[in-house]
């Protein structure tokens, strides 16, 4: 009995593995351009990570990203901002916005109804 119970965390692991390279495939977490060319200029519209998006002039640092629905390659998360704040604004707000990844891009829907374009996911660049 007590055998088991150390070996179902070795399961689990094994499992984990497995899902989490699945899950890393689905995560919209990247930088993003307009297009390719952008991307090859080093040109970011925006970049996202587990818990923050960052426009040029736009960030929201303490963002949590919650799956709401996923369709073959397209993954629908719901993103909840802390604390989001524009160029020249001194006061925080909170924002609430979809994400849709569909393949390579993302794509932003706010709760105010504005949207951004398809956002091409940009290469990581090889460090020199």
């Amino acid at each position: 009995m007590l055998r088991s119970l150390f070996l179902a965390p070795a399961v689990c692991l094994a499992h984990s593995a497995a899902g989490a390279a699945s899950l890393e495939a689905l995560s919209p977490a990247g930088r993003y351009g307009l297009d390719a060319a952008d991307c090859r200029a080093n040109a970011i519209f925006v970049t996202v990570t587990e818990d923050s998006v960052t426009f040029p002039v736009f960030s929201c640092p303490g963002v949590s990203f919650d799956m709401a629905a996923k369709t073959g390659d397209i993954a629908t998360f719901k993103g909840i901002a802390k604390a989001c704040l524009a160029e020249g604004q001194s006061q925080a707000s909170v924002r609430t916005f979809r994400l849709v990844k569909d393949g390579t891009s993302v794509q932003f829907f706010w709760e105010d109804g504005t949207r951004s374009g398809k956002l091409l996911r940009c290469p990581e660049r090889k460090r020199r």
